[in-house]
């Protein structure tokens, strides 16, 4: 007992969690007995009447495996022992409001746990259960509600088999007693279920009011969807367990045509009013609010000529009201008109056979339409587009929505989303009316498309704007009163942007309409027969899509017409007809041409529409053709071999053009997880094409280059990654299995590196990727690995002492690395050696302007040669020792050098470059594990001194890195003397490290006092030490500094005094 509960009051979440979930089970199954002995130890740890957050924890955790194996059942109630059952019904009291979700969703589960699904639950389970509810529908956390529903849905389910099986009981026990009494009566009781079930749809519903905070609102409609109307609603077909009819039967609801014994109780899960205010609801702010009130509305029944139908459909009605948002600027209000308009036609045109006649002007009189229902509202929606683009028509020398659209047009798409056009088909007398309805859709979505495109693919659209409306002639409105107020906030926005709004949001809905009808239309194929889309129809609407893809400049309008054209491609993959297919072959090879031709007006935004275009059809071609794969391989060869060409004719204004074209189609390619493998055989040819055009003269060129280059150094290296190194190191390839994947590479990275007419802008590709790999592990098995990776040594330590470029010289250090086995670094220090002595022996006053060049060369490769020394690979965890040996080797032999150069470079030059790297190199040396004896850092010590406290910092101050070099310097310093400064002192009789800190506080540059400061300030946060031996100096510097960093930081470190 004693150590279990020692283990479920541990502070480590994952150990007290794994107790509960393993050993627990197990105790009680062997021990059950124990159970209240448990209980009664861990409540005596708690501090006084109180409850600490982990006993309540414990506790829960108790109760609830105790539940799970039926050592409690649903009374809450411990035999014999009253005092114990109060206190768990205390407990639970607490856990239900706690802060901590674990402790309240454990507190959930035991109060709804059963051992059978179909345990009666007790009255003590419901009242616990109503008490939890009020204190947990405004939780934050989306995992939380997500939980709550599945649990509660689970206790719906129970609460219902539960009944159901005494219902059935009681039903058998009357057919018994009827054989002896026909005047016996069912004796079912399920009024407890039937106050409960009304108590929470009342409370979800009261917490759906207007304005309601969304985590309450959405908890609502989410436990109203799944523990109510999945589980309860007689009318839907998806209910989840028994029937619940038989309870809706006992206790009908008021609204029933059934006679109503006002002596019962009656059901009203579903009544009217709720209803009606989960329509309302269509009208949220927030879009998961607003599907999942239409999933509700979608699967309850609305009863025939009831008080919610008239006061939806019937004069001035919520039917109205959804017409004039059909017709807003505000795209959430068309949204929600288009929502309660889908509801209309799910669940009275299609079920009830209701024949609308719509109307903009407000007015909606139900009349007899030729045709089906479903036909009639389709086509109503179809006149309603009709009407609004006639009034756009009427304003003359413009281009844009006055009249929006987007609203019909969304409308229009969720009814064609929610109908059965595989039924449609073979009814022929439907079947004539959607073929209409269709061909006069398309019509109408063309026109309105080339009069959005107007504004689209325009790159200033405000230049399409009249200077004032009065110049242009508007549809006739009617007339004002004198006592009018002045225009309203939307009247008082310019009209310009309100009809950019409108033709922005159609331009989409048109793409997303035109998808969306390939995506659910049966499409023409030998087993459907003839469809309801023509063959023309379909290769039109490609057609129109790509053209929108090709002419748009409006980020919004591409990503919506590039989602509806990979519809339109996949729907052609899927219904795998060659007449169809043959249509992605024509746009491929019209996308293709158009790359070659280097249309310019498409450079802006990475070529616009064409890798959207393209990549579409590949895309879909991937998903649903899996390895017979025709078009990507043609593509790409056709993209390779225009990235190839060379510009021989630069007057040739498609020349350049074509280039990016190619290349910013690549780099789409490249990025794209979907293409996976298929991609893999041509990445050889595009690193090819990616380095050799680096060495163009034209920016553009050059730029897409760069980002092909990005995407694959992505696809074929991982990318490196904030956070925990490990987490990325590990799929980092080394060089030599890179290389085994890529041998064609290997020849080419040694040719560019070693070709002497390579600039910088070719070697520096290279020597990044190089150096985002990792070493090759030596002594390995996997043949893989076998690559020899050593004749690109020479090569790059040439290229770095060579190179006048910084970057390219740090690049290549970095690269060294990845090609030097780590067994070989020792040696290979050694022979840089050489390099750095020559260069000081022979320009010992740094006079020559290679000499600093190659010396930050040598020192560069020496660092990160070092550091990758001390990085532990996989399988090396026991090599500290080994390493310790080598870096006191290396630093005895490396030290007297950097002191010299140091000297040096202060006394001769001031090269900082160098300064700041010889400061890396000390930082390694006395900072990195393993760690140097401090004999050896205090060597460092009077170098560091030198550079901080020397009289000709203000000379030094103003040359470039200079300011790096001090920030470096003062972190070391600090670092140095606060962690090692008493052990200096008592074994070596140097100074005291606390002396270099004062100093430092009262440098004269901002920023050593700042990079002390916070370095202080980490190591009291993290209580590493103390700084009350500060106190007087933090003090005095208030009252001087002038930095207003540097005093946020002392005031902060004030408060460790």
């Amino acid at each position: 007992i004693e150590p279990l509960t020692e283990a479920l009051l541990e502070k480590d979440k994952f150990q007290q969690n794994g107790t509960a979930v393993y050993a627990l089970p197990t105790f009680f199954h062997k021990f059950p007995e124990a159970f209240p002995v448990l209980f009664r130890s861990v409540l005596s740890r708690k501090n006084g009447p109180s409850f600490s957050l982990e006993v309540l924890q414990a506790l829960m955790s108790i109760l609830k495996q105790a539940r799970k194996l039926g050592l409690i059942d649903g009374s809450f109630i411990f035999p014999n022992e009253p005092d114990l059952s109060n206190t768990v019904l205390e407990v639970l009291e607490l856990s239900s409001r706690v802060w901590e979700e674990e402790v309240r969703f454990n507190s959930l589960e035991f109060i709804t746990l059963g051992r059978k699904s179909t345990e009666d639950v007790q009255s003590q389970e419901l009242a616990q259960l109503q008490l939890f509810l009020l204190r947990n529908l405004k939780v934050s956390s989306s995992s939380f509600r997500s939980r709550v529903s599945v649990t509660l849905q689970k206790f719906m389910v129970r609460l219902k088999e539960a009944a159901r099986k005494r219902f059935v009981t009681a039903q058998n026990l009357l057919k018994k007693t009827k054989k002896i009494s026909a005047e016996s009566t069912l004796d079912f009781s399920g009024e407890k279920e039937v106050s409960f079930l009304n108590w929470v749809a009342d409370l979800l519903v009261k917490n759906m009011y207007p304005g309601a905070p969304f985590q309450r609102k959405n908890l609502a409609l989410t436990l109203y969807l799944n523990a109510l109307v999945d589980v309860w609603s007689p009318s839907s077909s998806s209910f989840i367990g028994c029937d619940s009819k038989f309870l809706f039967d006992a206790y009908p609801p008021r609204t029933s045509p059934k006679e109503h014994n006002s002596s019962l109780p009656s059901l009203e899960m579903f009544s009217e009013d709720k209803k009606l205010l989960l329509v309302d609801t269509l009208w949220d702010n927030y879009d998961s609010n607003r599907q999942t009130a239409l999933e509700i509305l979608l699967r309850v029944e609305f009863s025939a000529g009831g008080v919610e139908e008239r006061k939806m459909l019937g004069e001035n009605g919520l039917l109205a009201t959804a017409l004039d948002d059909l017709s807003s600027s505000r795209a959430r209000e068309s949204d929600s008109a288009a929502l309660f308009l889908l509801m209309t036609y799910l669940k009275f045109v299609n079920a009830k056979d209701w024949k609308p006649s719509l109307s903009l002007a407000s007015k909606s009189n139900a009349s007899l339409l030729d045709g089906p229902a479903s036909v009639g509202f389709v086509k109503e929606l179809n006149r309603l587009l009709s009407e609004a683009y006639e009034k756009n028509s009427l304003v003359r020398n413009n281009d844009t929505l006055v009249q929006p659209l987007h609203g019909i047009l969304l409308a229009i798409r969720y009814v064609i989303s929610r109908t059965d056009f595989a039924k449609e088909q073979t009814n022929p007398t439907n079947r004539g009316h959607w073929v209409e309805i269709l061909k006069e859709l398309l019509a109408q979505l063309s026109e309105i498309s080339q009069r959005c495109l107007a504004l689209v693919s325009s790159a200033a659209p405000e230049g399409l704007f009249p200077p004032s409306a009065a110049d242009e002639e508007q549809p006739t409105q009617p007339t004002q009163p004198d006592d009018a107020d002045d225009a309203d906030e939307d009247d008082e926005m310019s009209q310009g942007q309100i009809r950019a709004i409108n033709t922005w949001l159609a331009i989409k809905e048109v793409c997303l309409l035109l998808g969306a009808l390939l995506q659910y239309l049966p499409l023409p194929s030998s087993e459907n027969g003839e469809s309801l889309l023509r063959e023309d129809q379909i290769k039109d609407i490609g057609d129109e899509l790509m053209n929108i893809l090709l002419n748009s400049k409006h980020k919004g309008a591409l990503g919506k017409a590039y989602l509806a054209f990979c519809q339109v491609c996949e729907s052609l993959f899927r219904a795998n007809v060659s007449s169809l297919l043959r249509f992605t072959k024509i746009w491929m090879e019209k996308l293709l041409e158009m790359v070659r031709e280097g249309q310019d007006n498409m450079v802006t935004r990475r070529s616009a529409g064409l890798p959207f275009g393209i990549l579409a059809i590949l895309r879909a071609e991937a998903k649903l053709r899996k390895s017979r794969n025709v078009l990507i391989p043609f593509a790409i060869n056709q993209l390779v071999e225009v990235a190839s060409t060379p510009i021989t004719d630069y007057s040739n204004q498609n020349a350049i053009p074509s280039k990016v074209h190619s290349l910013n189609v690549l780099r789409a390619i490249y990025q794209d997880t979907i293409l996976g493998e298929a991609v893999n055989p041509f990445i050889v040819p595009g690193y090819k094409e990616v380095i050799n055009a680096y060495n163009s003269p034209h920016w553009a060129i050059s730029n897409s280059a760069n980002l092909t280059f990005s995407a694959l150094l992505g696809r074929t290296v991982s990318n490196r990654r904030a956070g925990d190194p490990s987490l990325w190191m590990s799929k980092i390839p080394t060089s030599s299995l890179f290389f085994s994947r890529y041998p064609e590479l290997f020849n080419f990275f040694l040719q560019v590196l070693s070709n002497p007419k390579s600039n910088t802008k070719s070697l520096y590709p290279v020597l990044v990727l190089l150096s985002r790999l990792a070493p090759p592990i030596s002594g390995s098995s996997d043949s893989q690995e076998k690559w020899d990776t050593s004749p690109f040594v020479s090569i790059i330590v040439k290229t770095a002492l060579n190179s006048s470029d910084f970057q390219v010289r740090e690049t290549a250090a970095r690269a060294l690395v990845g090609v030097v086995e780590k067994a070989q670094i020792r040696k290979h220090v050694d022979s840089l050696d050489y390099s750095l002595l020559r260069s000081l022996s022979q320009e010992r006053l740094f006079n020559h302007k290679f000499s600093h060049n190659q010396l930050h060369a040598t020192l560069l490769q020496h660092l990160f040669l070092l550091q990758s020394l001390s990085r532990p690979s996989s399988g090396e965890d026991g090599e500290s020792s080994a390493v310790l040996k080598i870096k006191t080797e290396i630093f005895h032999e490396l030290f007297p050098k950097l002191e010299a150069l140091f000297e040096g470079a202060l006394n001769g030059c001031g090269c900082f470059a160098l300064v700041s790297l010889v400061l890396d190199l000390f930082s390694y040396f006395l900072k990195s594990p393993p760690q140097l004896s401090p004999e050896h850092t205090i060597c460092a010590l009077p170098i560091l001194r030198q550079l901080l406290f020397s009289p000709q910092i203000r000379d030094w101050i103003q040359q470039p890195m200079s300011s790096l070099s001090l920030k470096k310097a003062s972190d070391l310093l600090g670092g140095v003397a606060l962690k090692e400064g008493r052990l200096f002192e008592e074994q070596f009789g140097v100074g005291s490290g606390f002396e270099d800190i004062r100093r430092l506080l009262e440098h004269e540059q901002s920023d050593v006092r700042s990079a002390v400061l916070s370095l202080l300030l980490k190591g009291a946060s993290a209580k590493e030490f103390r700084v009350d031996f500060l106190k007087e100096t933090l003090k005095n510097r208030v009252f001087v500094e002038r930095d207003f960093g540097c005093l946020k930081r002392i005031f902060k470190l004030l408060l460790f005094v």
